[in-house]
């Protein structure tokens, strides 16, 4: 049965029902309240709020039962005696704010910083003693004339002492005391110590010297037998000695140096990296 053009709120609720969409649902969809919707498809304009929210109210609700927003939203300000929007530019006859006069503020402010730079020059050049500006240039250097050479100094010696001698009238003489020449103490630097010595490298066999920095998990194999597993820390250094091979497996291979038989080599690979190194009696690193 079509709804006629006129009745709004059947429509709305005629278009609800054919979808099978309940209130609850189309609140849930659209955010506007139950209750409005209710109010709205019951023909109750009165309890809608005012013009501009209830136009919005009637778009939002007919564009989501699929009807044409715009016919329902001039059928509601028909049915509920409201008036569309309309905008009418107005010419204003003044300006919304008189022109700011920023030429005298300026002027202003020029003067008043003069006068606190004047008045600053004149308290520090005959008030205060100061000097008006702070120097930032250097003093240059004293002559070489103002200060005699050590050598000089050195060759004249202390002053010599003269015994009082009575005067005339029975008085001493003043008695200059000699000057005390300065001693020079020559203090030794103690010679800096390498944090690690290695061993001596062996005439025969094979050394290992591991210097541990960071927490690596070691496997150490020695002619063929094993001869330690387990995890060294940071600073723990280690050695190793075989006749003819020692092996190792090491699980960070970042955190390990090694020098075998007074040889550097280094750290063996990249942190957290896995590998296993060998080195034998008949190659040796380094040579």
């Amino acid at each position: 049965m079509a709804v006629p053009m006129g009745d709004l709120a059947a429509r709305l609720r005629q278009a609800r029902e054919t979808k099978g969409i309940t209130l609850e649902q189309a609140e849930e969809v659209t955010h506007i309240r139950r209750s409005l919707l209710f109010a709205l498809e019951e023909g109750r304009y009165q309890d809608l709020p005012g013009d501009v929210y209830g136009r919005g109210l009637v778009r939002n609700y007919a564009r989501y039962l699929g009807l044409d927003p715009q016919l329902a939203s001039q059928e509601f300000v028909e049915l509920s005696g409201g008036r569309p929007e309309m905008v009418v530019p107005q010419m204003l006859s003044e300006p919304l704010a008189p022109p700011r006069a920023y030429g005298g503020w300026l002027l202003a402010l020029g003067l008043l910083a003069v006068a606190l730079v004047a008045g600053w020059y004149i308290y520090s050049t005959y008030i205060s003693g100061g000097s008006p500006l702070p120097r930032l240039w250097f003093q240059p250097a004293p002559s070489p004339e103002a200060t005699p050479p050590l050598e000089t100094a050195e060759a004249e010696g202390p002053q010599e002492t003269r015994t009082a001698e009575p005067t005339a009238e029975g008085e001493p003489e003043a008695v200059v005391e000699p000057t005390p020449e300065p001693t020079w103490t020559r203090i030794e630097l103690p010679t800096p110590r390498p944090a690690q010595l290695p061993s001596p490298t062996p005439e025969t066999g094979v050394l290992v010297q591991a210097f541990v920095e960071a927490d690596t998990y070691v496997e150490v194999t020695l002619d063929g037998e094993s001869a330690y597993i387990g995890i060294l820390g940071p600073g723990e250094t280690a050695e190793w000695r075989a006749d003819e091979q020692v092996t190792l497996r090491v699980g960070n291979a970042g955190g390990i140096r090694l020098v075998v038989n007074g040889y550097d080599v280094g750290a063996l690979g990249a942190s957290g990296q896995v590998l296993t190194v060998e080195y034998s009696a008949d190659s040796l690193p380094g040579r």
